[in-house]
């Protein structure tokens, strides 16, 4: 019980960051009781002494009298003051105390050893002040001996006390002041030597931090959960703190996994949908993208994630740029984060947003890659496809074309010294050769140099064309080019051809259609419907007989005969039509 009440009472509530105001703190928390102990001890002393004098001896001054009932109401506003984190307030309200309370006596006259109190003050001023504290007490004291001085010069009478008679109140003052001083002295010197071990110490972290990434070796490297691993190895072994762990956010920045050390560097384990509340203290870290710090002291909503051995946590948010990645949870024992210690897990934190980031941009990136290889392969198989189609509908139309020629192929042969163009009938073995390849070629024939180039339309080879030149005469690659653009000219050329004669063919057919049909809609009655449409299909398709077959309810008269048509009908109750053989030309009268 008794140790419950010294860890509630003397244990800091206020987290102070600053190592040397933490020190000074908890100085002051212990110092306040023991004055007030002193105090009491000061008050029983005096009062003892009062009610055991003689008649001859001064009764309690008023001055000291309200004194004595002023200073546990200070002592007690310097210890609230400290708990609730407002340190330099009570360091100077406990040095302002001291000052007055250690002048009191020295105002009496210097020739007692009461003039040794202002040196508890000085000395107190300067280790829980700066210097202007050290000054005020110096110049409260000062003030005090020329008082002091001032009255001792009208103390004229010898006194007729013996040393004796006042051993217990000196020993008892000399008693206090050397146990303060020493007190003073154990608590809070030191300061500078601890500053500096203190330095050494973060700048130790800070360079183990920097160095997070140059200890680790590409394939730890390229695993997430392994940089989260030694990281919490390091806070934990090297930091010299006594847990870790890293909470990981999802995209809309809510925490949802969480990852522990393992039992070795390479292993972490890795909890999916852990519960942290809303008031707990890792939603405001992600909240203010700031270091925020819990301790016991907190409510158990906030501090719920604490383990029950420790008394302070730090929550540092892990975070590149814009993006939250997660909360690093470092958690101590009964000391809180200084700002050092802040600083240097805030170093960390970035270390393991940018590897993380990296990380995970460098994935995105290869993901990315590998969509768009697919995406590529895909487009490409598509122009493939595309190109083959192509080549097959120029091939099938041009083979259509030179089919309905008559034809299978066309070749020509110009004369180059007349100029004089004659059909050809058959297809050179080398011309023959750059149909099947494709490639243009330079080959020797009879002592001459022919260039045979192949005449090519979206990759499909149309034809080809050989150029025999004179013996001796060398081809250059700028005359082969040249060529190559004639024949690729030509192929565009033989092209726009085609389909001007296919435009042709096509606009002819349509007016031959626009006249059927304005020379049907001249027809009076059916059959004469009929006969001028079957006479047009003749005329428009070339045959030689054309036959419209009907429904019997809708034709049911007798045949027609008219002219040199022959119009013949049936109509038996099951079919009608009528059947129509265009007038026989003069060239077939004579082969017939």
């Amino acid at each position: 019980m008794l140790r419950n009440a010294r860890r509630r009472w003397f244990t800091l509530p206020y987290s102070y960051t600053n190592p040397i105001e933490r020190q000074r703190a908890s100085a002051l928390l212990y110092i306040t009781p023991i004055v007030l102990l002193l105090w009491a001890a000061w008050v029983v002393f005096t009062i003892y002494t009062i009610a055991t004098a003689d008649e001859t001896t001064p009764e309690l001054a008023p001055a000291t009298a309200v004194s004595l009932g002023i200073f546990p109401l200070l002592l007690l506003a310097i210890f609230v003051l400290v708990r609730r984190g407002s340190l330099r307030p009570a360091s100077w309200i406990f040095a302002i105390f001291l000052s007055i309370a250690a002048v009191i006596p020295v105002t009496r006259g210097i020739h007692t050893a009461q003039i040794i109190f202002p040196a508890l003050a000085i000395v107190a001023s300067g280790l829980l002040l700066d210097r202007p504290g050290v000054w005020f007490s110096l110049a409260v004291t000062m003030l005090g001996l020329l008082v002091g001085a001032g009255v001792q010069t009208g103390l004229t009478t010898p006194p007729i006390a013996s040393p004796a008679d006042n051993i217990s109140l000196d020993l008892f003052r000399g008693i206090i002041v050397y146990l303060m001083l020493s007190f003073f002295l154990l608590a809070l010197g030191g300061n500078f030597q601890r500053i500096i071990d203190l330095i050494l110490e973060r700048r130790d972290s800070m360079g183990r931090v920097a160095r997070f990434v140059t200890t680790m070796s590409e394939r730890e490297l390229s695993d997430e959960r392994t940089i989260y691993q030694r990281a919490l190895v390091m806070v934990r072994d090297q930091l010299q703190h006594t847990f870790a762990q890293i909470f990981l956010a999802d995209e809309t920045g809510i925490l949802v996994q969480r990852v522990r050390p393992g039992l070795t560097v390479l292993e972490a384990e890795l909890q999916t949908n852990v519960n942290v509340g809303e008031n707990s203290a890792l939603n405001d870290a992600v909240r203010s993208r700031q270091p925020v710090q819990v301790s016991t002291q907190d409510s158990e909503l906030r501090r719920a994630h604490l383990l029950l051995t420790v008394g302070y946590g730090l929550e540092v948010p892990i975070v590149w740029g814009s993006t939250l990645i997660g909360v690093l949870d470092v958690q101590s024992g009964d000391d809180p984060f200084d700002n050092e210690q802040i600083a240097v897990l805030t170093a960390l934190a970035g270390q393991i947003g940018m590897l993380v980031h990296n990380l995970r941009t460098e994935r995105a990136l290869r993901n990315s890659l590998n969509e768009q290889e697919v995406i590529l392969e895909n487009a490409r198989d598509q122009v493939r496809r595309l190109r083959q189609m192509q080549q097959d509908t120029v091939a099938d139309t041009w083979t259509e074309y030179l089919t309905g020629r008559g034809r299978e192929t066309l070749g020509f042969d110009i004369d180059g010294q007349n100029g004089q163009v004659s059909p050809a009938q058959h297809v050179p073995p080398l011309l023959g050769h750059a149909l099947q390849t494709g490639q243009l070629e330079v080959s020797q024939s009879d002592g001459s140099q022919v260039v045979n180039v192949p005449v090519t339309l979206r990759g499909e080879v149309l034809g080809a064309m050989a150029f025999t030149l004179p013996p001796g005469q060398v081809v250059t690659e700028r005359q082969l080019e040249m060529a190559q653009n004639v024949a690729d000219r030509l192929a565009l050329a033989l092209e726009n051809k085609r389909l001007f004669e296919q435009t042709q063919a096509q606009a002819n057919r349509e007016r031959r259609a626009s006249e059927a049909t304005s020379l049907l809609l001249t027809a009076t009655d059916v059959e004469t419907a009929i006969k001028l449409a079957a006479d047009s299909f003749n005329k428009a398709l070339g045959a030689v007989r054309t036959r419209i077959q009907l429904q019997p309810e809708a034709f049911n008269e007798a045949p027609l005969r008219s002219g040199n048509n022959e119009l013949a009908a049936s109509n038996n109750g099951s079919s009608g039509g009528v059947e129509v053989a265009p007038p026989r030309r003069k060239d077939e009268e004579h082969l017939r």
